[in-house]
């Protein structure tokens, strides 16, 4: 085994999260056209995002997302008017806007997690069962490491 310094490993990590980006952006823009829907990436993570925190404030949706609550809004009226999400009125506060999930919406997720889940499985199918099981546990360590970067504001 060859050792390796906390930046190569650094590098190697980041590169990792900048391929996945890249890979995961192309799924869903394919899958998108294909289902004959013309939403964007950004539109995909922000339903993610909203499934993930639902029923939620825009406010808590933008700084979750870090983006502005005008781009935000912007993209919400896309995806309410696409049917994909919708607002709700807090009835303790009527300027608390809150946004969820249509069920068309929560469709559309299943479809691509399913998708992508398929693809994965598929390439993944070819490791031996100590391999897997090796991943698993880095893969593990990753969130961990994510969990305490994103808990501690590092930036």
């Amino acid at each position: 085994m060859t050792a390796i310094n906390d930046r190569d490993l650094a590098k190697h990590l980041l590169t990792f999260f900048i391929r996945s980006n890249n890979w995961l952006r192309c799924q869903i823009h394919g899958q998108a056209a294909a289902m004959g829907s013309s939403l964007t990436p950004a539109q995909f993570k922000t339903l993610f995002m909203v499934r993930r925190m639902q029923p939620c404030k825009m406010s808590e949706l933008s700084e979750h997302s870090h983006v502005s609550t005008s781009s935000l809004t912007i993209m919400l009226n896309k995806l309410v008017e696409d049917g994909f999400v919708e607002r709700l009125s807090d009835p303790a506060d009527r300027r608390v806007v809150r946004v969820r999930l249509t069920p068309p919406g929560e469709a559309l997720l299943r479809q691509v997690e399913t998708n992508n889940l398929g693809l994965l499985e598929t390439k993944l199918a070819v490791l031996p069962a100590a391999e897997k099981v090796k991943l698993n546990e880095l893969l593990q360590e990753v969130s961990r490491l994510l969990d305490d970067i994103n808990e501690n504001g590092e930036k």
